[in-house]
């Protein structure tokens, strides 16, 4: 059921990225249908990518004992499709049942406005569901927003996945192991 949400997602963003930015070259509805079914097979679970090379937004999603479900994102994690798809897909998970998560943003370039809103949402999902929720890996770009927004002082942020992991008390050996 949640694979055919994502992909009517996934096909509405597609079809309103192509109108944006190429009007002349839209592709019909059966050509971003099947853009979609060959770049979301596995929308839930692995890598997801789309965009152009040095701005797309990539995210892997892993679980670690006990409990510990692991949002990693890489690239510049701001407005735009890829990020409803990562806010959909936390959603998605904290509704299936995951209580201990850890957004790693070791390889995220930027968070912006959006970003840091779903962010937000991630950690009220959370909040409200008797969850915890931890941020890893952000980089001094990252951390100064955190810092200008107050949102530091909501936010609990480790140096790195394994710190995170620890501090749920899961297994840091296996954070080393599944990065």
């Amino acid at each position: 059921m949640f694979s055919q949400i994502a992909v009517s997602e996934s096909l509405i963003c597609l079809m309103g990225f192509e109108e944006a930015h190429k009007p002349a070259q839209r592709p019909s509805a059966s050509q971003a249908a099947l853009r979609v079914l060959v770049y979301f097979p596995t929308w839930m679970i692995g890598s997801v990518r789309t965009g152009v090379a040095g701005m797309m937004l990539e995210t892997e999603v892993f679980r670690l004992e006990p409990g510990i479900t692991v949002l990693a994102c890489a690239g510049k994690f701001t407005m735009g499709t890829r990020l409803s798809e990562t806010e959909a897909l936390s959603n998605k998970m904290v509704a299936d049942g995951v209580r201990k998560l850890i957004l790693d943003l070791t390889h995220a370039d930027a968070v912006d406005s959006a970003g840091l809103g779903v962010i937000m949402h991630m950690y009220a999902l959370l909040e409200q569901a008797g969850g915890q929720f931890r941020i890893c890996g952000a980089n001094e770009r990252i951390k100064h927003l955190l810092s200008v927004t107050h949102t530091d002082t909501l936010l609990t942020h480790d140096a790195d996945l394994e710190s995170s992991v620890a501090m749920l008390g899961g297994d840091p050996g296996n954070a080393a192991s599944s990065g």
